[in-house]
């Protein structure tokens, strides 16, 4: 089995953000209803494009 990527720390932002988004995106993931072994797969991605988006949206904001 191949270890799992680590995604979050790829961003360099306070662990409550990235905790925070993390369960938002897990939220949204879990009610794709999607079961086995590609749930988890999904949601790391998940979280990594949730995480994107989040923050090009905050960087919109701030300009």
């Amino acid at each position: 089995m191949t270890e799992k990527p680590k995604i979050l720390d790829d961003f360099p932002y306070d662990n409550l953000i990235k905790n925070d988004l993390k369960r938002e995106a897990i939220k949204h993931i879990k009610n794709m209803n999607i079961k086995g072994d590609e749930k988890s797969v999904i949601i790391e991605e998940g979280i990594k494009s949730w995480i994107k988006y989040w923050f090009s949206i905050s960087n919109e904001d701030l300009k």
